[in-house]
């Protein structure tokens, strides 16, 4: 009692699984923190900025949005290094939930 063989099928079978496990729990570890990460440096272009400084409108009162600010740093160009990452960190959460 007590004594098995290390070749024994269901040892193999169950050494298999906790080898299993411990990869798509590394994975989804892995995963999320480049998701995180990711958010962060995409996030770091709008959190670096200094304040806004309140201006007049042409239409009267005053704002905080910045003058003369398209759309453009929202764009894919600017923005690939953090989209990359984000789906890096994407495809290894899908992969550790699939294992």
């Amino acid at each position: 009692m007590g004594s098995h063989s290390w070749n024994d099928p269901v040892w193999i079978w169950f050494t298999h699984i906790l080898v299993v496990m411990e990869v798509a729990m590394w994975a989804i570890l892995t995963g999320a923190a480049l998701i995180i990460g990711g958010l962060l440096f995409l996030f770091t272009s709008a959190l670096g900025r200094r304040p806004s400084d309140p201006h007049q409108m042409p239409q009267g009162g005053t704002t905080l949005e910045p003058r003369r600010q398209g759309l453009r740093f929202l764009g894919i160009s600017k923005n690939w290094p953090a989209l990359a990452v984000i789906a890096l960190g994407a495809l290894l959460l899908a992969f550790g939930g699939y294992s």
